[in-house]
């Protein structure tokens, strides 16, 4: 018998079986390994699954759905502190809005250009921009 060195292309090189086991056996237990922590894995999510609430389906209708309760968004407590905070009352028009934040940047000189505080202007001209958005929702001129 020839050694692998002196095998011609005509000849097949022998075949090591014991490496092949080797590599079988360890392909095994990896695809054993595998295979059940996928298992355990799926039996996890099927778990959680049951244990979570179900949503209504389309065929449950309006009656089976628990009612929400819809959300209050009141901004009339805005608009009051707004008003409070220019001199005017809430309701008031775009113009004697506008009026209110003059007077009161001029009588309280928080006007930066004045030397005022600078975080004070821009509290005041806030308030003036949300209520003219309130007037231009009201329709006020």
């Amino acid at each position: 018998m020839k050694s692998n060195d002196e095998a011609t292309p005509d000849e097949p090189e022998e075949i090591d079986w014991n490496e092949v086991a080797r590599k079988a056996l360890g392909s095994a237990v990896l695809a054993a390994f595998v295979g059940g922590a996928m298992q355990v894995l799926g039996d996890v999510i099927r778990a959680e699954l049951k244990a979570a609430p179900r949503r209504p389906t389309r065929d449950s209708g309006p009656a089976a759905q628990p009612a929400r309760p819809e959300p209050v968004f009141d901004h009339r407590d805005e608009y009051d502190l707004a008003g409070e905070l220019l001199g005017v009352d809430p309701e008031a028009g775009q113009a004697e809005i506008r009026a209110a934040l003059r007077a009161r940047l001029a009588e309280s000189r928080a006007h930066p250009d004045q030397g005022g505080d600078p975080e004070e202007a821009k509290i005041l001209i806030a308030a003036q921009n949300l209520l003219l958005e309130y007037a231009r929702f009201r329709g006020k001129p």
